[in-house]
């Protein structure tokens, strides 16, 4: 007797996909030039790319606690404790390299700007690359009342999810538990997304809150992120292994502005 076939489980095979690239790393020297040629007289017995990542980005200061690392990494090697990754499980790693190519302060895909924007026409100052710049404020009152500026981010947010464009959003939001300091969220209901509207002049680790949506295999979802937080999700999704399944997960990233010390 016989049996329709299962769909596919995307978080499975995203796992496959990551362990195939780690068979990859492991098995074909030329595929670690990127490490070998970059860290040269770095390389000792046992130097794994985590150990590079914790001594010359994390330990020096330079890193940005944008939680890359944290979410990507597959087999849940860091922690993320004081706004910076620790390597808690650090015997686990399997030095696929991925933590690196990740990484907002070590940027390893060449032309970025051309991956994402194509050929698109625009302008670059000290607002980064843009075509237009609008001034906006929402129309809907119960955003208003709870915006710090225009409630812009919160109303194309709120419009996506009512349209079904997103399931999720990835938001900021302040923690009940700890005395209000700030926290990542996923939204999936307006009700959800209206509650953590507003500015909160701290940092947060929007990004953790991805491994929420892929362990629940929540997408398309909306992601509001500083700088360095949408940087490094652009070089996961125009990286090695998360690629495809990047693009099934977002829809949309929203940049918000800060000063360079937020991020």
């Amino acid at each position: 007797m016989s049996s329709d076939p299962q769909p596919e489980d995307p978080v499975l095979r995203k796992l496959e996909q990551i362990k195939e690239r780690y068979a990859v790393l492991t098995e074909d020297p030329k595929a670690r030039a990127w490490f070998d040629d970059r860290y040269k007289g770095k390389r000792k017995a046992n130097y794994r790319a985590v150990d590079f990542l914790m001594e010359e980005i994390v330990d020096t200061g330079i890193c940005s606690g944008c939680t890359a690392c944290v979410v990507i990494c597959p087999w849940d090697v860091f922690d993320y404790q004081g706004n910076h990754p620790e390597d808690t499980r650090t015997d686990r790693c399997t030095d696929c390299g991925l933590c690196v190519q990740v990484c907002p302060e070590m940027p390893m895909v060449a032309n970025l700007r051309q991956e994402v924007f194509g050929e698109a026409r625009g302008r670059v100052d000290d607002f980064g690359f843009y075509q237009e710049i609008f001034l906006s404020r929402t129309k809907i009152p119960k955003i208003r009342a709870r915006a710090q500026d225009g409630g812009t981010a919160t109303t194309l947010l709120y419009y996506a999810l009512e349209k079904g464009l997103i399931k999720g959003a990835v938001v900021g939001d302040v923690s009940k538990e700890t005395l209000g300091m700030p926290t990542h969220k996923l939204a999936t209901s307006k009700e959800e997304l209206l509650s953590s509207s507003g500015s909160r002049y701290v940092y947060s680790p929007n990004m953790l809150a991805i491994e929420e949506a892929f362990s629940k295999n929540i997408g398309p979802i909306a992601v509001v992120g500083v700088p360095c937080q949408v940087d490094a999700l652009r070089y996961i999704q125009y990286g090695d292994v998360y690629g495809a399944i990047c693009s099934q997960h977002w829809l949309i990233l929203l940049g918000s502005l800060r000063l360079r010390g937020y991020c």
